[in-house]
């Protein structure tokens, strides 16, 4: 494997990090990608999957209708609480979001950190953002 990454990292000299180099079932990984790969033995393929990615969007469209609705509530003079409601209700559901998408972090991004003795720099950045979200 070392052999192959050093021939593909010789084939690249002088070109852009970024670059695409290889394909890999009609996917193009750059030079940063296969290093995390071949070297530190972590496989990204997408931190949001396609289930949780479906979910927030729908989720994030019905947020847009609340939002929507709010503003006509506002337009169209209604009862101060009603809009205050519907303003949390909307908050809550943006927060859900929030929440399903760390859910996946943790189940990606820093199981597989842990998993590769580099969990202590992910547990930190996810302790950061949690104190940041329940602010």
């Amino acid at each position: 494997m070392q052999i192959s990454l050093i021939r593909l990292l010789d084939r690249t000299k002088g070109e852009d990090r970024g670059q695409k180099v290889i394909q890999q079932s009609k996917k193009y990984l750059t030079l940063k990608q296969l290093y995390l790969i071949l070297v530190l033995g972590i496989r990204r393929d997408g931190m949001i999957n396609k289930v949780v990615k479906e979910d927030c969007l729908r989720r994030l469209s019905k947020i847009e209708g609340q939002i929507r609705g709010i503003k006509r509530m506002i337009e169209v003079p209604r009862y101060c609480i009603d809009i205050i409601n519907q303003i949390t209700a909307t908050k809550r559901a943006l927060e859900q979001v929030g929440l399903i998408i760390m859910k996946r972090h943790i189940e990606s991004c820093v199981t597989e950190a842990i998993k590769f003795d580099k969990g202590e720099e992910k547990i930190e950045e996810l302790m950061r953002t949690i104190y940041k979200f329940i602010k």
